[in-house]
C-alpha cells in the first residue's frame, strides 16, 4: 500500500495535468468544428444569395433589352444579357457565368421565335471563350481591355447564332446580317463600360 500510495503522490500532478490537455483540447475540437460549420453556412448562404441576384439581373436585363429594342430602334440593339454572362464569369467565376448564360438562355428562348435552345448554346459558348481570351486580352481596371474582350465576345455570339441558323437551313439576308452586327456588336461594345461600372456598384451593395 505504501508502494502505491508513493506511487500515486508520484503521478498525480501529471495524470492531472494530462487531464487537463485532454478537456482543453477537446473543447478546442468543438470550437474548431462550430468555426467550420459556421464558414460553411456563410458560404452557403453567400451563394445562394449571388444566385438570387443573379435571376433579379437577368430579368431586368432581359425587360431593358426588350423595350430598347422595340422603342428606340433596328440599330441600337446592346446585348445587355451578354453583358451580364461576361461580367459575372469574369467576377464571380465561370460556376456564376454558366448559371447566368443559361437562366439568359432560357428566357431569352423562351420569348423569342427562333427554334429553342439557340440562344442557350450561345451564351454559353460565350462564357466558356470569355474564359479564355480573359488571359491574353483582360488586364483588371483596364476600360480598353473591358471593351476589347466585350468586343471579341460579341464577335463569337454573332459567328455562333448565324452558324447555328445556317445549320438549321434558315438564310439569313446581308442586309439583316449587318443590321444585327452593328446594332448589336457596336452598340454592345460602346454600352459595356458603363454597364459594367453599374453592376460592380450593384454587387458591392448587395455584399455578394
Amino acid at each position: 500500500m505504501v508502494g502505491v500510495r508513493r506511487v500515486w503522490v508520484a503521478w498525480a500532478p501529471d495524470l492531472s495535468q494530462i487531464l487537463r490537455e485532454y478537456t482543453e483540447c477537446a473543447a478546442n475540437v468543438q470550437e474548431f468544428k462550430k468555426r467550420g460549420n459556421y464558414v460553411t453556412d456563410h458560404a452557403q448562404r453567400r451563394k445562394m444569395r449571388r444566385s438570387l441576384v443573379i435571376i433579379f439581373l437577368v430579368f431586368t436585363f432581359f425587360l431593358m433589352e426588350f423595350f430598347i429594342s422595340n422603342f428606340i430602334g433596328e440599330w441600337v440593339k446592346p446585348h445587355l444579357l451578354l453583358i451580364l454572362v461576361v461580367f459575372f464569369t469574369l467576377y464571380s467565376g465561370i460556376r456564376f457565368g454558366l448559371l447566368t448564360a443559361v437562366l439568359a438562355g432560357i428566357i431569352k428562348d423562351s420569348f423569342g421565335l427562333n427554334v429553342f435552345g439557340l440562344n442557350i448554346v450561345s451564351y454559353v459558348v460565350c462564357a466558356y471563350m470569355t474564359v479564355i481570351f480573359r488571359r491574353y486580352v483582360y488586364f483588371k481596371g483596364s476600360q480598353m481591355s473591358r471593351m476589347a474582350l466585350i468586343f471579341i465576345v460579341c464577335v463569337i455570339d454573332f459567328g455562333c447564332r448565324l452558324s447555328m441558323n445556317l445549320m438549321l437551313g434558315q438564310m439569313v439576308d446581308g442586309g439583316v446580317l449587318a443590321i444585327i452586327f452593328v446594332g448589336g456588336v457596336l452598340t454592345t461594345g460602346m454600352a459595356a463600360t458603363h454597364t459594367f461600372q453599374r453592376l460592380k456598384l450593384c454587387v458591392l451593395k448587395l455584399s455578394v
